[in-house]
């Protein structure tokens, strides 16, 4: 899957990293932009870090 950032990723991948989750390329996005994306950041450590935003408010999955 190709990846694809969103005007969300930067916050997502502040979530992630409170989780203890870093790396790759960032959160990608994995939906269309609108008012409910969802976001998807593989970790170092092999797990993955899923995110849903509305409205700019997000919370991890």
């Amino acid at each position: 899957m190709e990846f694809r950032a969103g005007i969300s990723s930067a916050t997502v991948e502040g979530l992630a990293k409170q989780q203890a989750c870093r790396g790759g390329y960032g959160a990608g996005l994995l939906t269309a932009s609108g008012p409910v994306e969802v976001y998807r950041m593989a970790c170092d450590n092999g797990k993955v870090f899923m995110a849903k935003c509305e409205l700019r408010q997000c919370r991890q999955m």
